[in-house]
């Protein structure tokens, strides 16, 4: 079946004039990462968010779920999606029947996320419009909820753990976050590598769990590790303490990594620090953006630890080979 073209139905319904949306096909041919014509006309004041949505779905006959009565959406079924993989992929699980999973998502086109979901929860899934605003804010409200509580947010711990540590024991899994056990590393998981040793590397992802497990890895190496939990506050860190290497995630709340690398590379008492980022996502748009940005490396969180372990130590080593930092 051929789809309409958003901007067509946006048009017929009387919603932007077709001037309007050749202007931003126009913008969108210009820009070097494609945004899609939607959030082009969206970011100009032209259609709202729920606009594009309804035209979304007109366009590809999904129906759009209404999120504002998220409250009673059963604790049983966000139990089945981690928090922090809803978060990078801006998804909320909202009914369960049988085997099926019905899931609301900002990016109904999202096929890498169906497909993890389908992998992390045995289920078949099925997908549902939901607006980016709706679920950014339902979610935020799980990561209060884990603040003032932490049994509280239970709701979005990964209850399929077992299943998933026993088909790659210590990996992170496709929510790229919570699978990545703890107990399967440490000062036994690599011996010390040369490349890392003395080196002071800056850790910057919003996860505890990410945090720990990274640093248990570094410090095995004979790494000197500090931490920050997001952008701006791994920006601030790296001014006062300037560190040999910084790992940082992409999708962090207040300042995210793409952020983070081009406040760096912009300041000059930063700039020569080299960053690596880790990410969730295998979306080469991103990985160009990363690398145009200055970023030294951009590695998918999917590796097990002490696989990514040697990607750092590979682009430690290409810095040292160009006579750059570390």
């Amino acid at each position: 079946m051929e789809w309409r073209k958003l901007g067509d139905i946006l048009v017929s319904w009387g919603k932007v004039t077709e001037p309007q949306l050749q202007a931003g096909l126009q913008q969108q041919r210009e820009q070097a990462i494609g945004r899609r014509i939607g959030e082009i006309l969206a970011a100009r004041g032209w259609i709202t968010e729920r606009e594009i949505a309804l035209a979304v779905s007109e366009q590809i006959k999904l129906p759009v779920h209404d999120l504002s009565q998220a409250g009673s959406i059963d604790a049983g079924v966000l139990s089945l999606v981690p928090l922090e993989y809803a978060q990078s992929r801006l998804l909320l699980p909202v009914a369960r029947h049988d085997e099926v999973l019905t899931v609301a998502m900002a990016d109904p086109f999202d096929r890498r996320a169906v497909h993890d979901l389908s992998s992390l929860t045995g289920m078949q899934i099925g997908v549902v419009i939901g607006l980016e605003s709706e679920i950014r804010a339902v979610l935020r409200a799980r990561w209060r909820a884990l603040d003032t509580d932490p049994s509280a947010a239970g709701a979005f711990s990964p209850v399929h753990r077992e299943k998933v540590s026993s088909s790659a024991s210590g990996a992170i899994s496709a929510d790229g976050h919570e699978s990545w056990s703890e107990q399967n590393v440490g000062p036994g998981s690599a011996g010390p590598v040369p490349a890392l040793a003395r080196m002071c590397v800056l850790v910057v992802d919003d996860s505890p769990t990410i945090l720990r497990v990274l640093q248990a890895v570094l410090v095995a190496q004979n790494c000197e590790v500090i931490t920050a939990k997001d952008g701006l506050d791994g920006f601030e860190t790296a001014h006062q303490r300037t560190p040999d290497l910084i790992v940082t995630d992409t999708m962090m709340p207040r300042m995210d990594g793409f952020a983070l690398v081009r406040n760096l590379k912009e300041n000059a008492g930063t700039r020569g620090i080299p960053v690596i980022m880790l990410t969730s996502s295998d979306e080469a748009a991103s990985e160009e953006r990363a690398l145009r940005l200055g970023a030294e490396d951009y590695i998918a969180k999917t590796l097990e630890p002490e696989q990514l372990l040697a990607r750092v130590i590979g682009a430690v080593n290409r810095l040292r080979r160009i006579g750059e930092r570390p």
